[in-house]
């Protein structure tokens, strides 16, 4: 029997992760399955933005092609009542990505409970026409929207006990994991603790500070900024200056390492890989100190510290699509615009995996170090 109340006080969704290999676009997606009117839906997990929408049919038929809805992941809406076509919002992504969705209402099913008379939105136009359209499970801090966050529709109908989110991931599959909506479950991760700061800008999304990046133990410089944290996307997005110094410190270093000389190739803009896969053995990790909220001490002393810093070795930093048979690095230089961080491909997971965001505007985000330290992906919504 189909649960009506979130007796707990919070909603559990199963989650997976998907490689997308499409034209120009390599990404790691993290997918939780819902159900819209009855209809079979996957939506993309998405803390960089707070919109909820998924596909209409027609659209997407219209568009791309008749078999488009069957060869998406994120599969279709269908309107049955033929007057779906209501007030409309639009989301911008900074990639130029642009989403024109309608507002509609249905019967939601997450993680086996039904809200009745929910509100989402559906897609009738995206652009360019190069892009895939995907679907939105929107979690990012929201101020004011016309599409409805799934967050606040839920705390208003008091389906969830607070406002708030958890992303866990399965250990041993690293595949497969668990969204929790409205608190967390502690029993789900073990080990150290990371405390960051986590404050939400005047837009969609949540942001941390970052103190310091280092390369094969070697800080850099000037390397203090503040990042999106997104799990709508692959890539982490840099201070053209930090990515820079990042690019040639790896190179420099894996050339140390290998006895021949190893460098980065640009294979289309801004898109960087390996002249070989094995290559990737010979690069440096990658280490993160993040602002903390708690026990805050000077820089120089959290160096040896048992979760500081974050350490990101380069199989999560520098990913394989075999269809592409290339090593892509998930760098970017970001010469303009926020710099970001994502959390979301699939090698990036290890033991007792948990991202935690608390909705209030200066709240701390309980981190676990492992998931941190083997679970970021990387950054700002660049789409598929």
């Amino acid at each position: 029997m189909i649960r009506t109340v979130a007796a707990s006080g919070t909603m559990r969704l199963p989650i997976f992760l998907r490689t997308y290999e499409g034209e120009g676009h390599l990404e790691t997606l993290v997918i939780a399955p819902i159900k819209a009117d009855g209809q079979s839906l996957n939506l993309l997990v998405d803390t960089g933005c707070s919109e909820f929408f998924v596909i209409e049919r027609g659209f997407l038929t219209r568009t791309r092609s008749y078999i488009a809805c069957e060869q998406s992941i994120f599969g279709c809406y269908e309107c049955a009542s033929g007057h779906c076509e209501t007030n409309a919002g639009e989301v911008r992504y900074a990639d130029g990505v642009r989403a024109r969705y309608v507002q509609h209402r249905g019967t939601l099913e997450l993680g086996g409970q039904v809200v009745p008379d929910g509100e989402f939105g559906l897609v009738v136009d995206y652009a360019p026409v190069s892009h895939t359209p995907h679907a939105s499970l929107g979690l990012g801090f929201y101020a004011y929207e016309a599409n409805t966050p799934i967050m606040k529709q839920l705390t208003d109908r008091g389906l969830v006990r607070r406002n708030d989110f958890s992303i866990y991931f399965e250990p041993d599959s690293k595949q497969e994991g668990e969204l929790i909506l409205g608190g967390e479950d502690p029993s789900k991760h073990s080990g150290h603790t990371l405390n960051a700061r986590l404050t939400a800008p005047p837009v969609n999304g949540w942001i941390v500070e970052l103190e310091g990046l280092g390369v094969d133990g070697r800080l850099l410089p000037q390397s203090a900024f503040r990042l999106h944290v997104d799990s709508g996307t692959s890539r982490f997005w840099l201070p053209h200056d930090i990515f820079t110094t990042v690019l040639h410190t790896l190179e420099d270093s894996a050339t140390a390492a290998s006895g021949r000389s190893i460098s980065f190739k640009e294979i289309r803009k801004n898109q960087f890989a390996l002249p070989k896969c094995s290559d990737r053995a010979h690069l440096p990790p990658l280490d993160l100190y993040f602002l903390r909220q708690f026990n805050r001490r000077e820089f120089s002393d959290k160096l040896d510290h048992e979760d500081w810093p974050i350490v990101i070795p380069p199989e999560l930093y520098v990913h394989h699509f075999p269809k592409q048979k290339r090593c892509i690095l998930m760098l970017i230089d970001n010469s303009e615009g926020s710099h970001a961080i994502g959390s979301n491909d699939s090698a990036k997971l290890g033991k007792d995996e948990e991202a935690h965001g608390e909705r209030d505007e200066e709240k701390a985000a309980r981190e676990n170090s492992g998931w941190w330290r083997n679970a970021l992906s990387w950054l700002f919504p660049e789409r598929w």
